[in-house]
């Protein structure tokens, strides 16, 4: 997985994550984990008002991203997610705050 291709998957969640389009955020994980979304969701801040990539190492197969969130609370959460390729498109496979 490169990380070019990858930064503009990585981008696009954090827009969706920030206007709280759960459809966007729903379709960037592997269909394996859409169970647990609602309790990821409801650990973060209710509202994001700000989003960054702080990085992306990526491999053969897989990337480890880390995002930070900043809830309008002001609470700050750094997210730590691993994306892999997942039925034709980079999708998150595993992930959490670090």
């Amino acid at each position: 997985m490169d990380t070019a291709g990858l930064s503009p998957y990585v981008q696009a969640h954090l827009d969706a994550v920030k206007r709280n389009d759960i459809g966007a955020v729903t379709d960037d994980f592997a269909p394996v984990l859409r169970p647990f979304l609602s309790g990821i969701v409801g650990s973060l801040p209710a509202v994001i008002v700000a989003t960054e990539n702080l990085s992306i190492e990526a491999d053969s197969e897989q990337a480890i991203v880390l995002n930070r969130l900043v809830g309008d609370n002001g609470v700050t959460i750094t997210m730590r997610s691993v994306w892999r390729q997942v039925d034709g498109r980079p999708r998150i496979v595993d992930g959490a705050p670090v």
